[in-house]
């Protein structure tokens, strides 16, 4: 027998061994830790349980031997079995139909215990069938052995939970909990998030401790906010309008926690008015952290450089680094996203990034959302400090559709089991109260939203500074020479269009200098792009720009003139919201100008021409047409009637329909909820060279071939991957991408145009010395 049951061991630098992380430790540690989070939403004993039996199977003297001939540890045991080991994590769950008499809810210990490295599995044809012999007898042969061990009677001899499941605890009729049962799934992830982080903390801090961030409280963080508030001016028209509705959104922060709207126009300020609200809600009812979920990463990391220094201007940030004169610093905000620059990235975020237990994140839409139906453990780990949170969904409009039935449905599931309050953002409010659709599809939406603007017609005529005008004709079409020819007349103008292809055809008919912005560029040159911008815009010089969609949402630039293709009017009103941003026209007695034109192809095909299709509807069958908050809720009303379906990845058929018998497929379930269809598109490394801070692709290529790949350099590269469809893919020349340890990597310099982008058209490709 052995002296010692291990969980983990270590070796020094030297080859010396640490004393080895004891198994009896390692247990009664990690159901304390999982325990203490479970306990956020009043379960506990639940959390204590799954803790103590994740890695009971550990005693067992085959995964003993194993961890010692695979290590090379010193021991003075013999080891006599040579066998391989075992599923450390299968006897826990085995045990746990034994102490719950083969109950159906013997599944809820077992999904977690048995997923604690491999994911949460779906019951039937997976989880199953690793824990049962044939004729469904259940496989305790492993369980047997560990039964034999004295040290592992008092976690097998553990209590079994007494508390009620936190989604039924005011249920009290058959229907309540046939209703509540829609939320087990996440009731079951949030017992699993407890269980990985827990394992996860413990193990980091006997293998690898690192110091974690110290974080300030909600309290403090609000102090330097205020602070912040105060140096800003209030000396134009429209700071006294967001200053106004900065007032309304600390006044409505009393409010009870549930669902809130914040609808306001675009410039009115609803990033610094949210997260003063959130601040005050979160003091007001003792919340622990703000999530903020933004649809696009170029919004984020303005959004992020704003919470962090208090301005995403460059040279502004560098006088506030060296003035002390941030607004709540670099180790208070967590940035987690595929394009955050691992460059300027510390330990201690990363380590938060990992878990969230910082007081402010700031992420994507499709990192929120695809972690809340994941299966594996590293999307999962964060969960639980979802619990008691605030989440601000900025621009709410663009939650897609087709998955809108799983995504309200979790979110109800969080605000009335686990005390999160969701701040819905935008200034285009979406549809999303009452029901939605038409049947056979409709879905119930959200009730009780709290509105924070309490009449937000008159907020939006308030904050009209631009005059929009739609083509007579919608039927007919402008070719894009006509648009070329009208925006040459003026020296400031964007033009916002619905097709990377459009973007490239109608910059080629531009003058020279003109800015071309599209998803054919990298992460990086899109940033610096993006900065040149608004620095000319800043100086008052010429800037014409064509650019894609990327730059209607939150992104902060200010243009006297914009002309926008025919969409939907959520896309038209935030291309307004690029125009005269700031009112500075009214100096001179002018409103900006923006112009909606039918460009020479009808959008994409899918939910970009069912928007352009409602917003024609709309223009057609309206008089006087203005874009307003009335005008928004018609125009989804409408645009949510013509979907053919609001759950793609058939949310009731995996994780509803068998839930009231604890059977669920949340492993088929993550794999079809994907926000982005990774599967339709390739990713290609590029090579580009950032010409001011001369950080580029080349040397982190040069990593990847001679190193391999690691998870920090291929964060890295995320700054310099394009996306693009499988069929556009396809047309590349072989020649133009070489395959590197399983990334796609460009092998010719005519594939990546620097002002341009990825060469995507058969047209721009070079064979030989001709082109084709």
């Amino acid at each position: 027998m052995f002296k010692d049951f291990i969980a983990h061991v270590k070796q020094n630098n030297d080859g010396t061994w640490v004393a080895p992380h004891l198994l009896n430790n390692h247990l009664n540690s990690v159901g304390k830790i999982a325990g203490k989070y479970s306990k956020k939403f009043n379960n506990e004993d639940w959390g204590h349980l799954i803790g103590y039996w994740h890695d009971l199977g550990k005693y067992h003297p085959d995964w003993q031997n194993y961890i010692r001939r695979e290590t090379g540890y010193p021991e003075d045991a013999h080891l006599e079995n040579q066998k391989g080991s075992i599923h450390h994590s299968t006897p826990g769950a085995v045990l746990a139909f034994e102490r719950f008499n083969n109950s159906p809810a013997a599944r809820i210990a077992a999904y977690t215990i048995a997923g604690h490295h491999a994911g949460l599995n779906d019951w039937v044809g997976g989880l199953d069938a690793r824990l049962f012999k044939k004729r469904k007898i259940l496989n305790t042969d492993d369980l047997n052995e560990i039964k034999k061990i004295a040290e592992a009677q008092k976690f097998i001899s553990k209590k079994i939970p007494e508390s009620t499941p936190i989604i039924f605890a005011n249920a009290k009729s058959k229907n309540d909990y046939k209703k509540a049962s829609e939320h087990l799934h996440l009731w079951i992830r949030m017992l699993f998030s407890s269980l990985v982080d827990a394992d996860f903390i413990d193990t980091e801090k006997y293998m690898d401790y690192k110091v974690r961030g110290e974080y300030l409280s909600l309290e403090a963080l609000n102090e330097k906010f205020v602070d912040y508030m105060q140096e800003k001016k209030i000396d134009s028209e429209i700071n006294k309008k967001r200053h106004k509705i900065l007032q309304l959104c600390r006044e409505k922060a009393e409010l009870p926690p549930g669902f809130f709207s914040l609808n306001v126009p675009t410039g009115g300020g609803k990033t610094l008015s949210s997260i003063a609200f959130a601040l005050e809600h979160a003091i007001k009812h003792n919340k622990d952290r703000i999530i903020m979920a933004i649809p696009y990463t170029s919004i984020i990391e303005q959004t992020a450089k704003v919470f962090k220094y208090g301005s995403d201007d460059e040279k502004e940030i560098q006088e506030r680094l060296k003035s002390g004169k941030l607004l709540f610093g670099e180790e208070q905000v967590i940035e987690h996203h595929s394009n955050i620059d691992p460059e300027k990235e510390t330990t201690k975020n990363r380590l938060a990034a990992e878990n969230w237990d910082a007081p402010i994140i700031v992420t994507t839409n499709v990192q929120l959302f695809e972690s809340l139906f994941a299966s594996r453990t590293s999307p999962c780990r964060k969960l639980h400090n979802i619990v008691n949170s605030i989440i601000i969904l900025d621009e709410a409009q663009m939650i897609p559709p087709e998955y809108l039935k799983p995504i309200l449905s979790v979110l109800k599931g969080l605000v009335e089991h686990f005390s999160v309050t969701v701040l819905l953002m935008t200034a285009t409010q979406p549809a999303l109260e009452g029901t939605i659709g038409s049947k056979p599809d409709e879905i119930e939406g959200i009730k009780n939203i709290s509105h924070i603007i309490d009449n937000p017609e008159s907020l939006s005529k308030s904050f009209e500074r631009v005059e929009i005008s739609f083509p007579e004709d919608l039927n007919l079409r402008k070719e894009w020479t006509e648009i070329a020819s009208e925006l040459i007349n003026f020296d400031q103008v964007l033009c916002i269009v619905n097709r990377r292809d459009d973007c490239r055809e109608l910059h080629s008919l531009m003058p020279e200098e003109t800015v071309h912005l599209s998803g054919y560029m990298c992460g990086e040159e899109r940033s610096e792009i993006i900065s040149k911008i608004k620095l000319k815009l800043k100086r008052g010089e010429a800037i014409r720009v064509i650019s894609t969609q990327l730059v209607e949402a939150g992104v902060d630039i200010d243009f006297p003139v914009v002309y926008r293709a025919l969409a939907g009017l959520d896309s038209i009103a935030q291309a307004a919201g690029r125009c005269n941003r700031e009112n500075k026209l009214a100096n001179q007695g002018q409103i900006g100008k923006v112009v909606v034109f039918n460009p020479p192809k009808a959008a994409p095909r899918g939910l970009l021409r069912k928007g352009e299709d409602a917003g024609k509807s709309i223009i057609r069958n309206t008089n006087n047409l203005e874009l307003t908050p009335l005008l928004y809720k018609k125009y989804f009303s409408y645009f949510y009637k013509n979907l053919n379906t609001f759950d793609k990845p058939r949310f009731y058929d995996h994780l509803v329909k068998d839930s009231q018998n604890f059977e669920f497929k949340f492993r088929s379930f993550s794999k079809d909820f994907h926000l982005i269809d990774d599967k339709a598109q390739k990713s290609i490394v590029v090579w580009y060279k950032n010409e001011e801070s001369g950080y580029g692709s080349e040397e982190l290529i040069n990593q990847l071939r001679h190193a391999g790949p690691s998870k920090n350099l291929g964060r890295k590269l995320q700054r310099f991957i394009v996306n693009v469809p499988q069929y556009v893919f396809e047309k590349i020349p072989q020649n133009y991408i070489e395959v590197i340890h399983g990334y796609y990597v460009q092998n010719d310099p005519n594939l990546y145009v620097k002002g341009l982008g990825l060469m995507v058209n058969e047209s721009n490709f070079i064979y030989g010395d001709g082109v084709v």
